[in-house]
């Protein structure tokens, strides 16, 4: 039986970034402030997928970007990071 394709839209993409981040353990953990930081790096984070001009692959290394200092801090794990990475890859 052949193995159905995936395939990711920005938004999509975008929702399953936060939902990652927010549900970790170490994103739990956090007070209000120190939670407030990471919304606020996770929402620059994914406000670059939106962009749908000719710099789009600048925007997606920019996201990609942003993944490798969510996973630095744990928000996300290395597994989620590369998933998240192949999407944006085939926006």
């Amino acid at each position: 039986m052949p193995v159905p394709a995936i395939t990711a839209d920005a938004a999509s993409v975008s929702a399953l970034t936060v939902r990652f981040v927010q549900g970790s353990v170490s994103y739990q953990a956090l007070g209000p402030v120190a939670r407030r930081a990471v919304d606020l790096v996770l929402a620059g984070t994914t406000a670059d997928l939106a962009y749908a001009g000719p710099l789009k692959r600048q925007y997606v290394d920019g996201y990609k970007a942003g993944l490798e200092v969510l996973a630095l801090g744990a928000w996300l794990t290395p597994l989620q990071a590369v998933v998240l990475r192949a999407f944006a890859d085939a926006l």
